[in-house]
C-alpha cells in the first residue's frame, strides 16, 4: 500500500497581532493623570501632524473645561497622545466627560 496522510492532523500555527493602542479615557480617577491617544490619517495613511503642540481639552457634560494639555507626544507617525490630569475638584458630582 502507498502512503496515506490524514489532512486533519496536519500541524498548524495560528498567529494574531493586536496593534490596538488603548488609552485611559475610561479609567482616569480624581487627581491622577492618564494618556488620551488620537490618530492623524490623511487618505487612510498615518500622517505627521506637523505641529509641536495642539490644544486638547477635557470637558464635562456641561461643556466646562476641567483639564487641558498642549504638549503632544508620539509613539509612531500618525499616533499621538497627550497626558491629562483630572483635578479632584472636577469630581464634586458625577459627570460624563468628553474630549474636544
Amino acid at each position: 500500500m502507498g502512503d496515506f496522510t490524514v489532512p486533519y492532523n496536519v500541524p498548524r500555527l495560528d498567529v494574531t497581532y493586536d496593534d490596538y493602542t488603548a488609552d485611559d479615557r475610561d479609567s482616569m480617577v480624581a487627581g491622577s493623570s492618564g494618556n488620551l491617544y488620537f490618530n492623524n490619517y490623511i487618505n487612510g495613511v498615518p500622517t505627521a501632524i506637523g505641529y509641536s503642540s495642539v490644544q486638547v481639552d477635557l470637558l464635562d457634560e456641561n461643556g466646562t473645561n476641567v483639564a487641558s494639555a498642549s504638549t503632544i507626544s508620539t509613539d509612531s507617525t500618525g499616533l499621538y497622545y497627550v497626558n491629562l490630569t483630572v483635578p479632584v475638584s472636577a469630581y464634586k458630582v458625577h459627570h460624563d466627560y468628553r474630549d474636544r
